[in-house]
């Protein structure tokens, strides 16, 4: 008996390490029926100088009927219309029922339309995008909002720049790649920081990039270069100084215009002119510091680099009824900081709402006699305008229609 069980033991050992060994597949659940094709593109509209190569990125998506990816699907990718090539042109689709491509083209004059197709033997689908060819570049301008900067010591230095690029007519060139480099501006200017950014020329020829001091100090030059083939030649230099100052600034002082509270109207757009100065111990103006300007309420323009004075001008612009929740007085709190020397200071704008009554209601048609139409009857139009006081327009004011005769409608 004893002989008998452990013979038992044993067959299910065997029998369940033969299990381990050869263990049983999961079947792959049946996917739904492809129903659907869907050709994305990367832009619907691609401009560039003509002659350049450019290429467009390209997924091709299989799923069915209600939008479930269908894997391992074979698609072949084709180009019906357009003189670039499209590749890979066949290949099965990953676990997201996806295929990625790419359109490669040499851009032709003018305008031209380019239309793919992914299929099946039974579905296809496809999609089209705009290409446009413009003239080539033949100058290039670049404008630092400053060429030289003023930082306090351990500090990273920020200059922006804007690139124009143009044609010879002086129209502005898009879909340009662009290329920056800083080096040396002399022997004894070794260089430093770097720069990053607008790689790619805008509609209009623009693209902007950052000049960063990296901690350092001293003159470099920062160069554009149009980075494509052939068009290597185009480029410019311009010198920027980042300079440290030796001490922090002794004085700082601001102006506000006007200075006292004022009514306003709430559909006004009201103005006030700040004014702010940066001086050193010998009272001269310190040029070239950059300032940071915030407000809660309004909008803020004008530079934030002090003037070869040393005097930074901002502008507040405030219209109470598009940038107030309530209706009452409000009052505007501005934040002036120098981050580099760890100074700042608040600003305070108090204004009244001005309470305006009742104007004027105007009533104007277009016609200044009825005469009769035909049957039906007659037709005028009226126009009410409601004003306050001050002449300015009432909003959201009910106005109710009367007439005298029985034989008159208003509606």
């Amino acid at each position: 008996m004893k002989r008998l069980g452990l013979i038992i033991v044993t067959c299910c050992t065997f029998f369940l390490l033969g299990c381990e060994d050869n263990p049983v597949k999961e079947e792959r659940k049946p996917y739904e029926p492809l129903t659907a094709i869907e050709v994305r593109v990367s832009t619907d509209n691609l401009t560039a100088p003509a002659g350049l190569v450019r290429a467009v990125g390209v997924t091709a998506i299989a799923h069915s009927a209600n939008g479930v990816a269908q894997p391992d699907v074979e698609l072949t990718l084709s180009v019906l219309q357009g003189i670039g090539r499209i590749g890979p042109q066949t290949a099965i689709t990953d676990e997201k029922g996806q295929i990625s491509a790419s359109y490669l083209t040499i851009v032709p004059s003018g305008q031209s339309t380019v239309k793919l197709r992914a299929a099946t033997a039974q579905v296809v689908g496809e999609n089209q995008f705009i290409i446009k060819g413009v003239n080539p570049p033949s100058s290039i301008e670049m404008i630092p909002e400053t060429s030289e900067l003023t930082v306090s010591c351990n500090t990273n230095g920020i200059i922006r720049l804007e690139t124009i690029l143009t044609d010879s007519l002086g129209v502005g060139v898009p879909g340009v790649r662009l290329r920056y480099q800083i080096s040396e501006f002399s022997d004894d200017s070794p260089v430093f920081g770097s720069i990053s950014g607008g790689n790619i020329t805008d509609e209009y020829g623009h693209a902007e990039a950052v000049f960063r001091s990296d901690l350092g100090s001293g003159t470099v030059y920062v160069t554009a270069f149009v980075d494509e083939v052939g068009l290597e030649e185009i480029f410019e230099n311009v010198p920027l100084t980042v300079r440290i100052l030796a001490e922090e600034p002794q004085s700082i002082s601001i102006l506000v215009t006007p200075n006292i509270q004022r009514p306003i109207h709430p559909d006004s757009l009201t103005a006030t002119n700040i004014s702010i100065q940066a001086r050193d111990r010998n009272n001269i103006g310190i040029p070239n510091l950059r300032f940071k300007v915030n407000a809660d309420i309004g909008m803020l323009s004008g530079s934030l680099l002090t003037d070869s004075s040393g005097i930074l001008n901002v502008q507040h612009l405030v219209r109470p009824s598009e940038d107030v929740e309530h209706n009452g007085d409000f009052t505007v709190t501005i934040c002036v900081e120098l981050t580099d020397f760890g100074w700042s200071d608040i600003i305070e704008l108090p204004f009244d709402i001005k309470r305006i009554g009742f104007g004027s209601l105007t009533l104007s048609s277009d016609r200044s006699y009825m005469y009769a139409d035909g049957p039906g009857g007659s037709v005028a139009h009226f126009t009410a305008v409601v004003q306050d006081a001050d002449g300015q327009l009432f909003f959201d004011e009910e106005i109710i229609y009367t007439t005298s005769s029985e034989n008159w409608i208003i509606s």
